[in-house]
């Protein structure tokens, strides 16, 4: 396969001088347009068909040089559609199951995450139920002993406690947990990088708020060409559609050309 672009040439200025000149005429008649009466009516409809038949003739001297271009891109187009279209499926499918496995990956971290934080938890108070426990337990023998007893038994409440809270901290200490997978995984020359982004999948669309609702003008146009008149929300009104046509003619050849007057074209 040749590397080499094909370059084709583009219309000469002697094609597009026609077009040129027929752009500037007739841009300039529309601005200066003012319709007054029915004689005025009669030729802006003339000048309407002319304008229309420049349109229609620059659009198939268009068609005629990027005709064979558009069929030769859609040939080229179908070819590799055709061929790579399962190694496109191939790469989505490979891309859902290395996300799908990492989700899991994740998932499966943060509920070992969640239940060590219950296991904390659990060891915590149950450390501290066993620091009250003692503490009481100091109080009560030392409520029912001698003063010099009685000193003795509170220094000891109070070390017991101090331990008893020691050992509470201590299991409060957070358990090893597996850490998520990474974000990017890297096997010898190739990489693959996993980003969460957040999206959207369609539950109850009654319940969607109406700022995220868009009318479907398709529907209400074949509803209005369908002879429906009234529609809730919506004001049903008509307005003109101008379409014009004439005789086939060469418009850019005619001799004749509008006269400037007065700051106006007349024809």
């Amino acid at each position: 396969m040749s590397d080499t672009a094909l370059v084709l040439p583009l219309p000469t200025d002697a094609e597009l001088e026609p077009y040129r000149g027929a752009a500037a005429l007739y841009r300039a008649y529309a601005d200066a347009l003012a319709i007054g009466g029915d004689e005025a009516l009669g030729t802006a409809i003339t000048s309407l068909a002319e304008i229309a038949t420049v349109n229609r003739q620059g659009e198939a001297h268009r068609k005629r040089l990027v005709g064979p271009l558009n069929e030769h891109t859609k040939k080229i187009n179908d070819v590799f559609h055709l061929v790579l279209d399962p190694v496109a499926e191939a790469e989505r499918i490979v891309k859902r199951k290395i996300g799908d496995y990492q989700m899991e990956q994740r998932r499966k971290a943060e509920e070992a995450a969640r239940l060590a934080e219950l296991e904390r938890r659990r060891l915590e108070a149950e450390a501290l139920q066993r620091a009250e426990e003692a503490v009481r337990a100091a109080q009560a023998a030392s409520e029912a002993a001698t003063l010099p007893l009685f000193v003795e038994r509170q220094e000891q409440a109070v070390a017991t406690a101090g331990a008893a809270q020691e050992a509470a901290v201590k299991a409060a200490v957070p358990i090893l947990t597996p850490a998520p997978p990474p974000k990017t995984v890297q096997v010898g020359g190739a990489k693959a990088t996993v980003k969460l982004r957040w999206t959207f999948k369609l539950t109850d669309f009654q319940k969607v708020p109406r700022a995220f609702l868009v009318l479907n003008e398709t529907a209400v146009r074949k509803a209005l060409d369908a002879g429906i008149r009234e529609i809730p929300g919506l004001d049903i009104v008509e307005e003109p559609e101008v379409s014009v046509s004439s005789k086939p003619q060469d418009t850019l050849k005619r001799t004749f050309l509008p006269a400037k007057s007065g700051g106006k074209y007349s024809w």
